[in-house]
């Protein structure tokens, strides 16, 4: 996948823990384009590609109304799987693997179908299904200093800068590292605002985000579809 590079004044580039994060400044700014790309470099050499869609110019209708979760799913499978992939591929894909009943693809996918289609492409995820303030936490902040992506529900988030990341709606989106120690970059498919990339206090983050479900999907697989996206906390391995 051919990736455009915007000039030095338009890129925003982010440096904790020896891991570079760059993006367009238009992507935290606000841009109709869809996707854009986050690019993260290792110390050891790794680079990863984020994609991130807006689900509001999606051609289906329910990725533009029900997508938050997909456009998240997409968004590390395409990273760390298959880069060709849309949210449109995983939506035909999903609703062969998945779909139950022919009413179920009108609502969300869990944080559980998530895992489920993560293993369905051969890529191992850490779960946390409820827990303390803490135990959440120390979840995300372990696996967000060292550049692993995390994969939340979560709502009424504020943001640091811009549009809140959830606004009072249950909301799915990806967090993919730190901006320094108290602060997350997170990627986000949200329909009603063109600011792909956010940054979030980790005590907002906390008590905003879903913190159980998970456990419950997958003793009772044919719940792959709520009209929540479902909660707890992916990380890869």
């Amino acid at each position: 996948m051919d990736i455009l590079k915007p000039a030095n004044n338009q890129t925003i580039e982010i440096k904790y823990n020896r891991i570079l994060y760059r993006f367009s400044r238009e992507s935290f700014e606000g841009t109709n384009a869809s996707p854009v790309f986050a690019e993260v470099l290792f110390p050891d050499g790794r680079e990863v590609i984020y994609p991130m869609w807006n689900q509001g110019k999606q051609r289906f209708r329910y990725l533009r109304r029900n997508g938050c979760s997909t456009c998240a799913l997409t968004c590390v499978l395409a990273a760390f799987a298959d880069p060709s992939l849309t949210p449109g591929k995983v939506l035909l894909s999903r609703r062969k693997l998945l779909t139950f009943s022919p009413r179920a693809v009108c609502k969300p996918i869990t944080i559980t179908a998530i895992i489920l289609m993560l293993r369905h492409h051969h890529l191992a995820a850490d779960y946390l299904d409820g827990g303390s303030d803490d135990a959440v936490r120390s979840f995300i902040l372990t696996n967000a200093k060292a550049g692993i992506p995390v994969i939340a529900t979560g709502t009424d988030i504020p943001s640091l800068h811009g549009a809140n990341l959830a606004n009072k709606a249950i909301h799915t989106f990806v967090i993919i590292g730190m901006k320094d120690d108290r602060t997350l970059i997170t990627l986000d498919s949200s329909g009603y605002n063109d600011q792909r990339v956010k940054f979030v206090d980790i005590d907002s983050m906390v008590r905003g985000v879903l913190k159980s479900g998970i456990e419950y999907g997958l003793a009772n697989r044919k719940h792959f579809y709520a009209k929540g996206t479902g909660g707890g906390l992916i990380a890869l391995k």
